[in-house]
C-alpha cells in the first residue's frame, strides 16, 4: 500500500507535454512575439500543440522568402487591422468620461500580472490610447459638437473615430475577468495566425517574379526551439511532509522504499473465527 501511495505522488511529477514551443527572435515585431508566446501558453491538447507548431514552422519558411521590412510591416498591419475591427458599441456616450481611466488604471495596478503577454499589451495600449484621446485639446470640442450641431470640426470627428475603435476593447477588459478575457482572445489569436499565413502565401504567389531559394531543412531563421521540461520533476514529494518526531528525512524515505524481503508474521495476530461469505464469485 505504501508503494502505491508514493507512486501516486510521483506520477504527476513526470507527466508533461513533449511538444516543444517556438520563441520568436528579436527580428520580429514585439506584437507578433507576444501573440506567439501567449497562444502557446493555452492548455491545448498535444495534437493541437503539434498543429500550432507546424503553422509556426511554416511561417518561418514564408518569412525567409520576404525582406525583413516586408515581414515587419505585414505582421504589424495585420495584427492592428484585426484588433481594431471590433464592432462599435451601440451605446457608448456614457463612456465619454475621463473617469473611466481610473478603472483601467486600477485594473492595471492590481491585476495586470494575471494576464498573458498579448493581453497585457492590449490592456496597456488601450489605456494609453484613451489617455491620449482624453488629453487631446479637441476632446471638449468633440463633446460640445456631439451634443449639439454634430461633428463639424475635423479634429473632433477624428476623436469620435478613435473612440469607436478603442471603447469596445475597454468594455471587454473591464467587464471580463482574466480567464474570460483570455478565452475571448484565443480564437482571435488563432485566426490571426491563419490570416497572416494566407496573406503571405498570396503575396508570394502573385507579387514575385522570381521566388528566392529557401533551404528545405529544419533550421529556423525567425524562431528558436525551446524543449519542454518537467517543471516539477526536481521537487521531492516528501519535502513538505511533517516528519515524525525524532525521524530524519532519510529514515522516512528509506521506510517508503519497496523491498523484496519476506514479511515477518505479526506475533499478535489472531485469526477470525468466522470468515465473510463470498458473493458474486468474490
Amino acid at each position: 500500500m505504501k508503494f502505491l501511495i508514493i507512486l501516486g505522488l510521483l506520477l504527476p511529477l513526470v507527466t508533461f507535454s513533449k511538444v516543444p514551443t517556438l520563441v520568436p527572435k528579436p527580428a520580429l515585431p514585439v506584437e507578433f512575439s507576444y501573440l506567439v508566446e501567449s497562444i502557446q501558453q493555452y492548455p491545448l491538447p498535444d495534437n493541437e500543440k503539434e498543429n500550432l507548431l507546424k503553422v509556426l514552422k511554416k511561417l518561418d519558411k514564408l518569412f525567409a522568402q520576404m525582406t525583413k521590412e516586408e515581414v515587419f510591416f505585414l505582421l504589424k498591419s495585420e495584427i492592428y487591422k484585426e484588433l481594431l475591427n471590433k464592432p462599435k458599441l451601440t451605446q457608448q456616450s456614457q463612456l465619454y468620461d475621463k473617469k473611466i481611466l481610473r478603472k483601467l488604471a486600477e485594473l492595471i495596478d492590481t491585476k495586470i500580472e494575471s494576464y498573458h503577454q498579448f493581453a497585457k499589451w492590449i490592456i496597456i495600449a488601450n489605456y494609453s490610447d484613451l489617455k491620449q484621446i482624453f488629453d487631446s485639446p479637441y476632446f471638449n470640442t468633440f463633446i460640445v459638437e456631439k451634443k449639439g450641431i454634430g461633428l463639424k470640426n475635423p479634429n473632433a470627428a477624428m476623436i469620435g473615430k478613435k473612440l469607436n475603435l478603442v471603447l469596445p476593447w475597454y468594455e471587454d477588459i473591464i467587464n471580463q475577468n482574466p480567464e474570460e478575457f483570455h478565452e475571448m482572445l484565443k480564437p482571435i489569436m488563432m485566426g490571426l495566425l491563419e490570416k497572416i499565413t494566407s496573406k503571405i502565401e498570396y503575396l508570394l504567389e502573385y507579387s514575385r517574379f522570381e521566388k528566392p531559394q529557401v533551404a528545405l531543412d529544419d533550421n529556423l531563421k525567425y524562431f528558436e526551439i525551446k524543449m519542454p521540461t518537467p517543471k516539477e520533476s526536481q521537487k521531492d514529494p516528501l519535502a513538505n511532509l511533517d516528519l515524525p518526531e525524532g525521524k530524519s528525512e532519510e529514515a522516512v524515505k528509506d521506510q517508503w522504499q519497496p523491498r523484496n524481503e519476506p514479511m515477518e508474521p505479526n506475533p499478535n495476530y489472531v485469526a477470525p473465527e468466522n470468515l465473510p461469505v463470498p458473493s458474486n464469485d468474490w
